[in-house]
């Protein structure tokens, strides 16, 4: 286990290591049931951590449908937002043009944790997507030091399991 990564990232990754296990026995056909399941899970967690949690299709109490991103958690006191734990970009779409558009929001946001989710057909389709993410990181003049993108690839074979790096922006 990556010895930098912060509670959040270990409970998320938890969540993203159950998925396929869970996608298997449930004999999930569609990303968009991928898609809904990861949501729901990361929405419960941001409720349990007290915030106010915007995904779609997951208007429960304390929260709205999608805002900004595919998931946000924002810690609001009063009606006044005051930080922005987390946002969550998922696209799956193997096409890297189509992971780069939803990248792309992470880069610009300002938040404790950027996740990017996704999936490729190989382990090295995944590292080789790592890689180039990164390398847009890198290239964003934008970033500040601390800055964190948790990215997690999906492969496909030999079994479906997903594959993380965390990058923090020196």
């Amino acid at each position: 286990m990556d010895t930098k990564l912060d509670d959040v990232e270990r409970r998320i990754l938890e969540i993203l290591d159950s998925l396929p296990l869970d996608a298997v026995q449930g004999a999930w056909t569609s990303d968009r049931t991928w898609t809904s399941e990861l949501k729901r899970r990361i929405v419960l967690l941001g409720k349990e951590r007290g915030y106010y949690v915007c995904a779609s299709g997951w208007a429960v109490p304390g929260g709205q449908g999608e805002w900004l991103y595919d998931l946000v958690w924002l810690h609001i006191q009063g009606q006044s937002i005051v930080d922005v734990p987390l946002v969550l970009e998922s696209e799956w779409a193997i096409d890297l043009k189509n992971i780069d558009e939803d990248f792309g929001k992470l880069l610009v946001a300002r938040a404790d944790h950027r996740v990017m989710v996704f999936q490729q057909n190989t382990l090295a389709e995944v590292e080789k997507t790592f890689d180039f993410l990164a390398q847009q990181i890198s290239a964003f003049l934008r970033s500040q030091p601390g800055d964190r993108y948790l990215l997690a690839g999906l492969n496909w074979t030999p079994v479906k399991a997903f594959t993380h790096r965390l990058v923090i922006v020196p």
